[in-house]
């Protein structure tokens, strides 16, 4: 497993590097602490991602109902 630096995770995900400080300060992803750097596996980081449940355009609430 390759482990990369939250800059490079940022250039390889597109993610912002505020995100990814923050997932590993919640502890939502696992990383590794080398001095002050932290070393993130995109794999990982992928895998908490494909396991946020995103609620389909059916699940979410009908515009019209929230400004009634």
């Amino acid at each position: 497993m390759k482990y990369y630096s939250i800059k490079d995770t940022c250039k390889e995900t597109g993610l912002s590097q505020y995100y990814i400080r923050d997932l590993c300060k919640k502890n939502s992803v696992p990383y590794i602490r080398c001095g002050l750097k932290i070393m993130i596996s995109i794999d990982d980081l992928n895998m908490y991602l494909d396991s946020i449940k995103c609620p389909s355009v059916a699940e979410r609430t009908n515009d019209d109902q929230l400004f009634s």
